[in-house]
């Protein structure tokens, strides 16, 4: 439940955090963003997905980015945030605060990220986040 909760503080001032200003008052641009990858969430065993999560931070560590579901046709906002000394990521799908994505900034830069996703206090479950390669464009 411990854990639980923190995961749902640190994703939670991602979203407390959305505004159009950075901490230092100077306005948000896309430069401010470095890019994180597209992600396949998978299951353990799965190998394939229709859930698909572009991420992105910014300077102050919140975590922004869009969720797509290939299934369902459904998109969501990523809201969340880095903790700077444990470097851990925490982060939700649009207004859905029950549902928290738990993992590292160091596994995101690999190529498979392990995370949990908890599905409440008593629910969590080991997924994986799997990286997709950008399409090489033609020359």
């Amino acid at each position: 439940q411990d854990y639980y909760n923190s995961a749902v503080g640190l994703a939670s001032r991602g979203y407390q955090d959305y505004s159009t200003e950075n901490s230092d008052g100077t306005a948000t641009s896309a430069d401010n963003w470095r890019s994180l990858g597209v992600f396949s969430l998978a299951q353990p065993g799965q190998t394939e997905s229709s859930m698909l999560f572009q991420l992105a931070i910014d300077k102050d560590g919140t975590v922004r980015g869009n969720y797509f579901n290939q299934l369902t046709n459904e998109t969501s906002t990523i809201y969340g945030s880095l903790d700077k000394a444990t470097q851990r990521i925490s982060f939700t799908l649009g207004q859905n605060n029950t549902t928290v994505f738990d993992t590292s900034l160091a596994d995101l830069t690999k190529q498979d990220a392990p995370v949990l996703v908890h599905y409440g206090p008593t629910n969590t479950q080991p997924m994986m986040l799997v990286r997709l390669e950008q399409p090489k464009t033609a020359t």
